[in-house]
């Protein structure tokens, strides 16, 4: 549950911070809301888009590990 709590903040971050990739809906040619990542447990997977994205990323990551004094892999 700690563990919960602690990455909650990195998920948020990257929320509002990713551009994310677009997928058409089923329903239409329109896009729905830009997909920006998925998370199960302790396992992430996040979409890019843009070099500005993977720039994004990789400075929440360090801002994570520096404030949590975990690893990220």
């Amino acid at each position: 549950m700690l563990y919960a709590l602690a990455i909650k903040l990195l998920l948020h971050a990257l929320r509002h911070r990713l551009s994310g990739v677009a997928l058409p809906l089923a329903t239409g040619p329109s896009a729905g809301p830009p997909l920006r990542l998925l998370a199960y447990a302790d396992d992430v997977t996040v979409f890019l888009n843009t070099q500005e994205d993977v720039w994004t990323l990789a400075d929440c990551q360090r801002a994570y590990e520096r404030a949590s004094s975990a690893r990220i892999n």
